[in-house]
Formats: C-alpha cells, sequence, structure tokens
C-alpha cells in the first residue's frame, strides 16, 4: 500500500500489495487482484486490504467480486472511513448511505435534495 497509515502489520501481505499495485499502474488489474487475494489470505481482517481488491476487481471487470470485497470492508469497518458503502451504491449494490440514514428525516433530505438541485443547475 502506499500509505504506511494502511499497512496490514504483515510484511509478506503488504509486499504482495505492493507489487498489486504496481500491477495496476501497469493497467494489469485482473493480475493486481489476484496478488490482492493472495495478501488478504494472510491478513483477512485487513479492511484497506479488501478495499483496495475491490477497486482491482472493478478494474478488471468483475463487479460480482468488487461487490463482494466492499460488503467485507463494511463489515470490517463499520465507521466506513473507505467509503466502501458509497461505493456500493455507485456499483447499485446498495442505497446510498445518506439517504439511508436520514430518510426518515424528510427535512434533511429536502435540504440536500435542494442542494443538489442547486448544483446540478449551476454546473449542468
Amino acid at each position: 500500500m502506499t500509505s504506511p497509515h494502511f499497512s496490514s502489520g504483515d510484511l509478506i501481505a503488504d509486499r504482495r500489495a505492493d507489487y498489486a499495485r504496481m500491477f495496476a499502474e501497469s493497467g494489469e488489474f485482473a493480475e493486481a487482484a489476484e496478488l490482492m487475494e493472495q495478501a488478504l489470505e494472510q491478513v483477512p481482517s485487513w479492511a484497506a486490504g479488501w478495499f483496495r481488491l475491490a477497486e482491482y476487481a472493478e478494474k478488471s471487470g468483475r463487479k460480482e467480486a468488487a461487490t463482494a470485497a466492499l460488503q467485507k470492508v463494511v463489515a470490517l469497518d463499520p465507521a466506513d472511513i473507505f467509503g466502501a458503502g458509497l461505493k456500493l451504491a455507485v456499483l447499485g449494490a446498495a442505497e446510498t448511505p445518506f439517504v439511508a440514514v436520514h430518510a426518515r428525516s424528510p427535512r434533511v433530505l429536502a435540504v440536500v435534495q435542494g442542494a443538489m438541485a442547486g448544483a446540478s443547475a449551476a454546473f449542468g
């Protein structure tokens, strides 16, 4: 991984993740995903690794694998610092997290929808 803050804590898994990143930078996403899967066999509780796997799987055309990896991220990281819930919504596998949380508050939802409409009109 490029950030030491998201290290798996396992030298071998981190090394595989670094090689996976190099494959991804070369556009070889299927190979990158395979290496991330190997890294995650070593450290299955590594949320950042699952997120990276999801990215590579999606870019290699494996939407189902990306969705499964993102679901694993959400399970491992309920605070969702990686935004996996939002990415699941983009892939059509979940409801938008903000809407799910605030759907019970019509006022909040109306404010957000108004802001989005305004932004759309300004840029669209």
